[in-house]
């Protein structure tokens, strides 16, 4: 139906113009006959007032169709981009379309736009079936309340691989709650059995560590808040995490050490968690969204350089003041319209809880520590955003960090499709030589240590 209107409306501008250029047609014959009369006759005539007034009445029909199509047509483009920025499939569908039949035994990158050329070979990471791997023990029916009271937040737990006890010791003897968690935290539109958080999950779990992969708000398994399942790029979803940590606290007790993996929209996320809970010690972050606003203002802009007329006959400079009436506009749409805008900031600047914003009142900083993974040329997350954020961090007193930007992602050209170029892809891309494995592990070992 949305589609259908301007359609409609295109065809009667269409309709209109065609009607003024055969009257201006009939309109020149006229004049042109009344010419060649005037030379044979001093009685010739001209145009008629009434002719003149139906040319003004037309140009009016045609300017008013072009007004009327412009404002649907960026009614339309509000909605589409409220819809593609905050919208999460309630029914999960977009969950399993990319991370269909992933576990931890054997998962596929499923990317959803024809990604590589040579897909990297995830099989290394792959867990065995076996006893010690840990796999059986895996829990996948976890479930707790976000701490705002939302939920159930749905979750799975693996412990720490059986090498943390030792060779006489079965891994059902080893006590657990005296091994620190990681907890992982996925992106937008993506759950728990991603590549994008089951890679990471097996590294860490083969490091030494328990693991937490949590589903947030609206994805994968946890509760969905209907109608309107949105996103808020943390503002919301730190609860979730906070809950997690409640959750791991009342199990293993409050002695027990925990961390935080987060990936794109999870690393907002993690960094809104990981500033505001003082429980939380250690934060690993891969191409973290931290100006959520510009983030998403320049994904619209890329939306609409996408689009093969406007790259070819809009200015750059007229694009980027058009994504910011468009950005505008969805801000009114979800406070007006859908009136979610008051519950947690949706498409509305400032939102509630923003990651550059928390990181200058961290709790508990001179204990914690961050790193950032990013590739230099990530379109989706601008490698800026961990510029500023490392910035801020290092800004304040006694908080480590450190940042990891890798200028070429791959030992290999890879050809890509669309914005999903070199955005969270550094993990699998480093497989063969383990370099991410690599900063990963000693980040946490050094932050997170399995034994003190």
């Amino acid at each position: 139906m949305s589609a259908l209107v301007p359609s409609i409306l295109i065809h009667q501008f269409v309709k209109c113009m065609r009607h003024c250029r055969d009257h201006y047609s009939q309109k020149s014959t006229t004049i042109t006959i009344a010419m060649t009369t005037k030379k044979s006759s001093s009685t010739g005539t001209t145009p008629t007032k009434q002719q003149q007034q139906h040319n003004n009445s037309c140009l009016h029909k045609a300017l008013t169709t072009i007004l009327v199509l412009s404002v649907l047509l960026t009614s339309f483009l509000i909605y589409y981009a409220f819809y593609a920025l905050y919208y999460v499939n309630g029914k999960g569908d977009e969950c399993e379309l990319k991370a269909h039949g992933n576990t931890l035994t054997h998962f596929k990158t499923n990317v959803n736009c024809s990604d590589w050329l040579n897909p990297p070979n995830l099989s290394d990471y792959f867990l065995s079936s076996e006893k010690n791997s840990g796999v059986h023990r895996l829990e996948t029916d976890i479930q707790f309340l976000a701490n705002d009271g939302f939920g159930p937040i749905s979750a799975w737990f693996l412990p720490a691989q059986a090498s943390q006890a030792s060779e006489s010791e079965s891994l059902e003897n080893v006590d657990v709650s005296s091994i620190p968690t990681v907890i992982v935290v996925h992106g937008f539109r993506v759950c728990k059995n991603h590549f994008t958080t089951l890679t990471p999950t097996v590294m860490l779990h083969r490091g030494g560590y328990n693991v937490l992969l949590i589903d947030l708000r609206n994805h994968g398994k946890s509760a969905k808040q209907m109608p309107t399942p949105f996103c808020t790029f943390g503002s919301k979803e730190h609860h979730d995490i906070m809950g997690a940590v409640t959750y791991l606290k009342q199990r293993f007790g409050e002695n027990h050490k925990i961390g935080l993996y987060g990936v794109s929209m999870g690393g907002a996320t993690s960094l809104i968690a990981g500033a505001r809970d003082e429980r939380i010690s250690a934060i690993y972050l891969d191409s973290p969204v931290c100006q959520v606003y510009e983030t998403l203002q320049g994904n619209v802009r890329n939306m609409l350089q996408g689009l093969p007329v406007i790259q070819q006959i809009v200015p750059t400079s007229v694009l980027n003041q058009f994504s910011i009436l468009l950005m505008k506009g969805t801000c009114m749409f979800g406070r007006y319209v859908l009136r979610v805008s008051e519950q947690g900031g949706y498409g509305c600047h400032p939102f509630v809880y923003e990651p550059s914003r928390e990181l200058t009142r961290i709790k508990n900083g001179k204990n914690k520590a961050f790193h950032f993974d990013h590739a230099e040329k990530d379109i989706l997350v601008p490698v800026s955003n961990t510029h500023v954020c490392s910035q801020i961090i290092k800004s304040g007193e006694h908080k480590h960090v450190s940042v990891f930007i890798q200028d070429k992602v791959g030992e290999a050209p890879i050809q890509w499709h669309g914005m999903c170029r070199d955005h969270t892809v550094m993990a699998i891309h480093e497989i063969s030589q383990r370099k991410y494995e690599k900063r990963l592990i000693g980040f946490f070992n050094t932050h997170l240590p399995l034994h003190e």
